[in-house]
């Protein structure tokens, strides 16, 4: 019994695009300008099944007017920690800021 190899082009392929549309006005948004605020705020939308059980690192993504836009649950780890790799993701996107670098000459 022969198989027969089937010839594909790997160049050619689709592309996914996500994208994210709130529908919530701005105005409906959660504000949070003082820090016990970002605490209640993270105590009501924290698991409470899994707070004691494992290490979560949670990013708020907020606009210049302090309204909440999201949470992003960047790491989950185990009882000891968890690790986040703040430069990483999208490498190209993503550097490591070069904090001592000479200002450009003019």
């Amino acid at each position: 019994m022969e198989k027969e190899l089937i010839s594909q082009n790997w160049n050619i392929v689709s592309e996914v695009e996500l994208v994210y549309k709130s529908k919530v006005k701005a105005s409906q948004r959660p504000q949070l300008k003082r820090v016990a605020d970002v605490a209640e705020f993270l105590r009501q939308n924290w698991d409470k099944n899994r707070i004691e059980l494992q290490e979560q690192f949670k990013v708020i993504l907020m606009n210049r007017n302090h309204r909440v836009l999201a949470i992003y649950e960047a790491s989950t780890g185990g009882v000891a920690g968890s690790e986040i790799n703040l430069y990483g993701g999208v490498e190209n996107e993503c550097q490591q800021p070069d904090y001592f670098a000479q200002p450009p000459k003019r």
